[in-house]
């Protein structure tokens, strides 16, 4: 890990109010049998003691590793060091804290995997990855996913599919089911196809992006694919939870991307929105209940 020679694999992670288990992601990526990777640490502000620890970290076990703002970072900054924690001076979102160090790393001959930090990767992740890919750039590939507290568990095959009519998605737990994206907390491409198709969508700010950009590639021929081999962890984490913001977004970003891709389901999502306001309202859910009403209505503001 301290040469800095170009390196095969990209590892990008973007934090936000994470920091255990971003180190318990690290850990495990640092146990990995395939050697010929760099990890890149975006830490989007956050507002508790993540970024200390993650810089005590780096700082204690990886010395070799760079720390600096993310108005610094620039084409040099990958050739320098293989382990580079970048801090955001702001919180502009998910893809936003990806597209930081994409911008740069799209100019790479090498794989990127995008990375949420409550995963945890086995050993031979990596390997089976890139096993998998061969080398067929033009395909964007997901892992397995399985539950770090119950590791026999599998949570999803790493693709999801869409119900337009309700204005959500739901896990794929069969790698025969049809899909229809990669989910972006295990995502694994070539860096060139950033370069080629663009980067992830900015405008969700939470939740959708990864669809909005898988549908993009795939429009374009770019194939989706399963890895039979390479399963992940997941500590089911979460920086935002499971309360307003968290629906607030989703419901939001839910009726924008249905909007791009199939403006003529709109009107049966909104409709689903009602019901599912007044199912929240039964089970006393009032703040995921005003999360959904409220994104439903600023879409229709917008």
């Amino acid at each position: 890990m301290t040469s800095n020679a170009p390196v095969k694999v990209w590892i990008l992670i973007v934090n936000y109010n994470s920091g255990e288990d971003c180190i318990l992601c690290l850990q495990s990526l640092l146990k990995s049998d395939f050697q010929d990777f760099g990890i890149v640490i975006v830490d989007n502000h956050s507002t508790d003691s993540s970024l200390g620890e993650l810089e005590q970290f780096f700082r204690l076990h990886l010395p070799e590793s760079m720390i600096l703002d993310s108005r610094a970072l620039d084409e040099n900054t990958f050739r320098q060091t293989r382990l580079v924690l970048v801090r955001h001076h702001l919180n502009p979102g998910f893809a936003s804290g990806n597209n930081v160090a994409l911008k740069w790393l799209q100019e790479q001959n090498a794989w990127i995997w995008l990375l949420n930090p409550d995963i945890q990767v086995d050993p031979s992740t990596i390997s089976f990855l890139l096993q998998d890919a061969g080398e067929d750039k033009n395909q964007i590939i997901g892992t397995r996913v399985f539950s770090s507290q119950n590791p026999e568990k599998l949570l999803h095959t790493g693709a999801w599919k869409i119900n337009w009519f309700a204005g959500n998605v739901s896990p794929v737990k069969a790698p025969d089911q049809p899909f229809d994206y990669i989910y972006g907390g295990s995502l694994f491409t070539h860096a060139e196809n950033f370069k080629k198709y663009g980067l992830l969508p900015e405008e969700y700010f939470l939740y959708w992006e990864e669809t909005d950009w898988c549908f993009r590639l795939s429009g374009a021929g770019v194939k989706l694919k399963i890895s039979s081999l390479a399963r992940v962890f997941d500590r089911v984490g979460g920086s935002i939870g499971r309360g307003y913001l968290a629906f607030f977004y989703y419901t939001l970003n839910s009726l924008r991307f249905v909007k791009k891709q199939k403006p003529e389901m709109v009107k049966w999502v909104i409709i689903s929105n009602v019901f599912r306001v007044l199912k929240k309202l039964f089970f006393l859910r009032f703040k995921q209940a005003r999360g959904i009403w409220s994104g439903t209505v600023a879409f229709l503001k917008l």
